[in-house]
């Protein structure tokens, strides 16, 4: 999903940076075609600019790609998974995608080239005419249009007679806000989402993993050591069956206690006692596509015949996932309750540690910290993700900007001569792309939400779920990051105003 994004971007870029060089040589070629040069000469000069820079960029891309991005990403992976051995693999997708891009930026250039080929060479260079401008949205609102200063009516009537521009800047801006809120919010999203497991709905001090061929004696040291204060749960792999669809999941089985919390969909805490059927948490429900009032078959070694249940409501929960009932309902459906943790505010002695069936004993910071490790080792992952997003936002905005100036080149011209400063020409540069970042911000935000929460998505399992959550301040920096690409570009290019030579600006083809 991020390269999809990325790629994206990078076809902007191309094309973006073909109109500039085409637009900026309109002289030249009509000049050729003067010279009796044919069209398709001509056009295989261009093609070249869309053909080579990516087909030689690709290609060293995909040298080095498996020689450094790869081997860092696979060692990430490394303390995940026991594995024989590592190996990067080169994928057909990858020649496959420099084929795609080398075959658009070849028709970036043919089509730039195109639409000035169409005119006679005399036309070709002379300046290109200034569309009429058509009404924009605010002015139909009089009073506010009235109330715009000078400059800011300039950017808008601009932004009217050259929409094709103008949205190329939005979108390049609504993409660098999808790369940089979900590179921001990922590693957020994951680490609030365990900290509200092993937090908020999983509230013990310790867990006892134990045999479920415990001793009853060990069962009352437990009782005795840790003075009453535990709750137990049995959990037991299911196959989880419905008319449509089958999944290995778990049932967890909760005897009452203040240790394991549970709350719906629609953030209402749940009793599990209070309920006559068994409760699916929200990914496994969404993954068999059932829902609340709905009834499910649950297989597994428990129970010689197969457990059709209703479904009692939807928990939105982290972990643990699959089915989830209180210790009554099970004793309702004739099985028996064999626990295989018990979870307590109290510390573990070493007498009940020590006990051969007592499989293993964790602290509730020592979960959050192992489920923790997991998702640091491709924090360096999501930063380098988010440097490609910077510079290729950077570079695409900087494109645009150079792009404006030279198709405005004509019209700054003419306002130097008629009298205006730098400063007031800056100033039409510089709200003409915070216009661009504001239009782009209004839909990068909600798009770049939803990017967060599809990206999210895709690290939920058959035993974890993930919720995406960014921070208002998180927002704010994906947000001004992208703000401050486009001032700082701005002012870049405003300084070429300077170097307008007014009279060979102005003046009409020799």
């Amino acid at each position: 999903m991020f390269c999809t994004v990325l790629f994206a971007l990078v076809i902007l870029t191309t094309e973006t940076t073909i109109r500039r060089l085409v637009n900026k040589q309109r002289s030249i070629i009509g000049l050729l075609r003067a010279l009796g040069l044919s069209k398709f000469k001509i056009i295989l000069h261009y093609v070249q600019y869309g053909f080579l820079p990516t087909l030689f960029g690709g290609t060293i891309g995909l040298f080095f790609g498996p020689r450094t991005i790869a081997p860092l990403i696979l060692d990430k992976q490394k303390p995940l998974f026991n594995m024989p051995y590592w190996e990067v693999t080169p994928s057909k997708w990858s020649w496959i995608m420099l084929g795609v891009l080398v075959l658009i930026g070849s028709i970036a250039g043919i089509t730039a080239i195109l639409k000035t080929l169409k005119d006679a060479p005399a036309k070709i260079m002379q300046p290109q005419k200034i569309k009429r401008t058509p009404k924009n949205i605010v002015e139909m609102f009089p009073r506010l249009w009235d109330s715009l200063s000078w400059d800011w009516r300039w950017v808008l009537r601009d932004i009217s007679r050259a929409k094709l521009r103008a949205l190329i800047g939005i979108f390049g801006v609504i993409g660098s806000l999808m790369l940089l809120i979900s590179g921001l919010g990922i590693q957020q999203s994951l680490n609030d989402s365990n900290e509200k497991t092993f937090g908020s709905d999983q509230s013990y001090k310790n867990e006892i993993k134990i045999s479920p061929t415990i001793d009853k004696s060990i069962m009352d040291l437990m009782d005795s050591e840790l003075n009453g204060d535990y709750q137990t749960i049995q959990q037991l792999p299911a196959n989880l069956s419905t008319s449509r669809k089958d999944l290995m999941s778990l049932i967890t089985i909760v005897e009452p206690g203040i240790y394991m919390n549970f709350n719906s969909t629609d953030y209402e805490s749940v009793n599990l006692e209070k309920e006559d059927g068994v409760f699916i948490s929200d990914y496994i429900s969404k993954q068999l596509n059932v829902r609340k009032g709905d009834s499910i078959k649950l297989i597994g070694n428990f129970s010689e015949q197969n457990l059709i249940v209703p479904i009692a409501g939807i928990l939105k929960v982290g972990s643990p996932q699959g089915i989830v009932m209180s210790k009554d309902y099970w004793g309702e459906l004739e099985q028996l309750y064999v626990p295989t943790t018990v979870l307590t505010g109290q510390k573990v002695s070493k007498k009940i540690s020590d006990d051969e069936d007592v499989v293993q004993v964790n602290s509730l910071a020592q979960n959050l910290e192992s489920a923790n490790k997991v998702l640091t080792s491709f924090q360096s992952i999501i930063i380098l993700l988010i440097v490609f997003a910077v510079l290729l936002s950077w570079f695409i905005l900087y494109n645009l900007g150079a792009l404006n100036f030279t198709e405005r080149y004509r019209e700054y011209a003419t306002l130097r001569v008629l009298g205006f400063r730098l400063n007031e020409i800056r100033s039409i540069i510089i709200k003409d792309s915070i216009a661009t970042w504001i239009m782009g911000t209004i839909i990068g935000i909600p798009l770049g939400l939803l990017f967060l929460d599809s990206y999210v998505a895709l690290a939920n399992s058959t035993t974890t779920q993930f919720f995406m959550h960014i921070s208002s301040l998180r927002l704010g920096t994906a947000i001004l990051i992208v703000l401050f690409n486009v001032i700082l570009i701005s002012l870049f290019i405003s300084r070429q105003v300077k170097k307008i030579d007014m009279a060979t600006a102005l003046k009409s083809v020799e």
